[in-house]
């Protein structure tokens, strides 16, 4: 991930001193789900907020290299919405080269 760290699967800001602004992510493992109101089971409700970070092959930034779009828990208070870790770029990244 790029530009945040994932802790405990929540994420966690940089310190301002770090000069790495990768980290390892987590295994994820992917799967669908039936849409609410379309018959399958009830999705539950979060309470936190999420932020939906995008996943790209390279760090090169294009559609072009764009894979998906992953749902990542925010910390609770009021200073880390989703709104923070989009002005941060917060992305995930296949390959860091």
């Amino acid at each position: 991930i790029e530009g945040a760290k994932i802790k405990s699967g929540v994420l966690e800001e940089l310190k301002a001193n770090e000069k790495v602004l990768t980290h390892p992510m987590p295994v994820i493992h992917i799967s669908a789900e039936a849409e609410p109101g379309s018959g399958g089971t009830p999705i539950r409700q979060d309470r936190r907020q999420v932020y939906y970070a995008p996943v790209y092959k390279k760090p090169r930034r294009t559609d072009r290299n764009y894979v998906c779009t992953l749902k990542l828990e925010c910390p609770l208070g009021d200073q880390t919405g989703p709104d923070v870790w989009a002005l941060r770029g917060v992305a995930v990244l296949c390959d860091s080269k």
